[in-house]
């Protein structure tokens, strides 16, 4: 017991020969003492005889306080880091207790008179490296934002819900990568070798769905209202963009197109859940002409709208002027952008581009590196199937974006070419991997964060090729969305109307948009 005192003393700064002297004052009353308080005040009455500010420092040295995140302060306790350590680690107690000893004696030499329940954590996670204990930390560690960064949001948010999506998004994005995720395939995220789509959802919802409403429309009113409550249910199922398909089909039997489109538009404007609409002039090419009408006469839109390319002529000029005006605006071949059915589960897009940087322009090297990326890409399907139920049959996406610049690293003389080898060989790993219960199919839809990370990353870009491009789209079973540059802003509808005539003549390409 004296020698514990003493040690005591000295970890809070008092001398060692004045610390001596108060326990030998103390005598035989130390033994007698009921708990460690009534030591710490016989002591603290013993210094202030010797070394009133000896005792000063011995007595904040030992008041310390926590601020807890439950919103109180309560008295420091080593066994309260004890018993977090166990339980939220599983280590040993006695290796535990080790830790907790170390990290008070850290933060009691810090003299604070209040410690916050962040700072202990942080000081505790220190220790963890320092004896070796890395995974131990990564599951210790504490998930939140810089208050700089809050305040931040707090500038940006335009609205509660958007701060509130904002900071929890951050939160749940840290958790996916420090606990769900192996240290592996978030090291491979993390490093850039992988992007795994819609990291704050991963344990929650699917990544992208589709739907459509059953049966027609009686009044347009009704039937907008039935859209937007197909809308509120895929918000609770889908992190990604969510795909409204036959609008035309369950809208137009309401009659009065013009004012079905007004009421549509108006009220997916006001979703914020970022929403894909197929518009189907085969389903009703006055309504689907009135929709294409509306967003011209807009100019803007928050959402894509994917107009098919099969109608009359006065549909087709149309929906020209729309895309003249609005860059919400999506052309496509055929009805349908995508051919997977319903929803995705999951999405994970490959860096093609570093994967022809390390092969060197050998072809052999890179289908190996692919082949390797593709099944880091399988293992985080596994992880979603034990996270998310999901009902009938499940479909993942390989994102691919960057083969264009990924072809001009590898050969770029015969790049179309060798496009269509890379696409053979990734249809090929998707088929392996694809069961009566589970489809794997490429996309380009959806992952254009991704491009850019990438193409950051590792500092290349290139301009569109058509060509290779139009190897590329047939392949995307899940969806692929080319971006045209055009030289002249908002180009004449007549243009534009000429120039997809082109690209559906002399072109592969599934689905495009004109920018400039």
């Amino acid at each position: 017991m004296p020698n514990a005192v003493v040690s005591e003393c000295v970890d809070a700064g008092v001398d060692f020969w004045t610390a001596v002297e108060a326990v030998r004052r103390l005598g035989d009353r130390l033994r007698r003492c009921a708990s460690p308080e009534e030591v710490r005040d016989d002591v603290f009455s013993a210094l202030c005889e010797l070394d009133r500010e000896a005792a000063e420092r011995y007595r904040r040295y030992h008041s310390m306080h926590v601020r807890t995140s439950k919103n109180t302060i309560e008295g420091f306790s080593r066994e309260k880091i004890v018993a977090s350590l166990v339980a939220e680690t599983s280590m040993p107690r006695e290796v535990a207790e080790n830790i907790a000893r170390e990290a008070e004696m850290e933060l009691r030499r810090l003299r604070l008179e209040f410690v916050s329940a962040p700072l202990i954590r942080e000081v505790v996670n220190v220790k963890l490296l320092e004896h070796g204990f890395e995974e131990a930390r990564a599951r210790y560690t504490r998930l939140g934002a810089p208050v700089h960064d809050v305040g931040r949001v707090l500038e940006r948010g335009s609205s509660a819900c958007e701060v509130y999506r904002a900071l929890a998004g951050k939160v749940l994005r840290e958790y996916s990568l420090l606990s769900v995720l192996p240290l592996g395939l978030a090291d491979a995220h993390m490093k850039g070798d992988i992007h795994i789509h819609a990291l704050p959802d991963f344990p929650l919802r699917a990544w992208r769905g589709a739907g459509e409403p059953g049966g027609e429309a009686e009044t347009p009113a009704e039937g907008v209202l039935e859209l937007m409550r197909l809308v509120r249910e895929a918000e609770e199922r889908y992190s990604s963009r969510f795909f409204i398909e036959g609008v035309c089909a369950f809208l137009a039997p309401a009659g009065d197109a013009e004012r079905a489109a007004e009421l549509l538009v108006e009220h997916l404007e006001m979703c914020h859940h970022p929403l894909g609409v197929g518009i189907s002039p085969g389903e009703g090419e006055e309504l689907a002409a009135a929709i294409a009408g509306v967003l011209a006469e807009r100019g803007s839109f928050r959402h894509r709208v994917f107009f098919s390319l099969e109608g009359s002529e006065e549909y087709l000029r149309a929906v020209h002027e729309a895309a003249s005006a609005c860059r919400g605006v999506r052309l496509m071949r055929g009805r349908r952008c995508w051919d997977a059915p319903g929803g995705m589960l999951q999405c994970v897009s490959l860096n093609l581009v570093r994967a022809a940087r390390e092969a060197r322009g050998d072809e052999g090297e890179f289908m190996r590196r692919v082949e390797e990326l593709f099944e880091l890409a399988g293992e985080v399907f596994e992880l979603k199937e034990e996270r998310v139920r999901w009902e009938g049959r499940r479909v993942y996406g390989v994102g691919i974006p960057c083969m264009q610049e990924a072809m001009s690293i590898l050969a770029p003389e015969e790049a179309p070419k060798l496009a269509k080898r890379v696409m053979g060989v990734l249809r090929g790993l998707c088929r392996r991997s694809s069961s009566r219960e589970r489809e794997v199919v490429l996309t380009l839809q959806g992952v254009e964060g991704a491009g850019e990370r990438f193409r950051e990353m590792e500092g290349v870009s290139v301009p569109l090729d058509v060509e290779l491009e139009s190897v590329v789209h047939p392949f995307c079973r899940g969806g692929a969305v080319a971006s045209i540059p055009l030289a002249d802003a908002h180009p004449s509808p007549e243009a534009l109307k000429e120039l997809s005539g082109r690209v559906l003549r002399n072109t592969k390409l599934r689905v495009w948009w004109y920018t400039w």
